[in-house]
């Protein structure tokens, strides 16, 4: 669906205006910062990090149709319900930025502060959320994803980004650390369509990035006017 659209020619639509993101931050930001230093002791062991270097981002679905919701659910600071995830720890879900279905991109957290959105990646990772689910997604979420994919890349060492589905798959990475046994999740968001149409509009952008960049450093320069010498 996401990849046949891209070969239309969206890929390149915004590559050459800056990326427009709001700021819409979550409240409660101390006692959700206190909520994770409790959260990663139990689960990252001894030593955690005192705050987010990126290193990857895991893109989500929000499984609702509005950012309003999602960002009501975020708000607090502590799990309300969702009696599985509270017993291994109360501090609230929530991600960094938000992707409404028609591109527009919302900031929740500051990029250094930590969320829970992934089982054992959550002391190094950006979390992405798209409104919508399965069948409401969108080619502009797709296009908003991986613009701003690759200006978080521009200012960090992102090495890896998946689909929450995949996070399953990359226990064996160096990157996953998860201290309590058992403690696993099996998610569909965002599939996998979404999540490779997101890798193939990345790569074109970067591809057209730099041979953007090439071709201005090889542009000649105007003809020099005058007499002949």
């Amino acid at each position: 669906m996401f990849t046949s659209l891209l070969w239309l020619g969206i890929s390149f639509t915004y590559a050459d205006t800056p990326l427009d993101i709001h700021q819409w931050w979550l409240p409660n930001q101390e006692e959700r910062q206190a909520g994770m230093k409790s959260y990663l002791k139990a689960h990252y062991g001894a030593n955690p990090p005192a705050q987010l270097y990126p290193q990857m981002v895991v893109i989500h679905w929000t499984g609702v149709e509005t950012a309003k919701s999602t960002w009501y659910t975020f708000a607090s600071a502590t799990l309300s319900g969702r009696q599985s995830l509270q017993a291994s720890g109360t501090v609230n879900v929530s991600a960094h930025f938000l992707v409404e279905q028609d591109g527009t991109i919302h900031q929740l957290l500051p990029e250094n502060a930590f969320a829970r959105h992934c089982i054992g990646f959550n002391h190094l990772a950006i979390g992405i959320e798209n409104v919508g689910g399965k069948d409401t997604l969108s080619s502009a979420q797709v296009e908003a994803n991986a613009r701003l994919i690759a200006e978080l890349q521009g200012r960090y060492p992102i090495e890896l980004v998946i689909g929450h589905h995949e996070s399953g798959y990359y226990e064996n990475h160096p990157f996953f650390v998860e201290q309590q046994a058992g403690y696993r999740s099996i998610k569909a968001d965002p599939g996998a369509d979404f999540i490779e149409a997101v890798r193939v509009t990345l790569v074109e952008q970067q591809s057209y990035a730099i041979q953007h960049e090439f071709m201005e450093e090889k542009e000649p320069h105007s003809p020099e006017h005058g007499p002949n010498k």
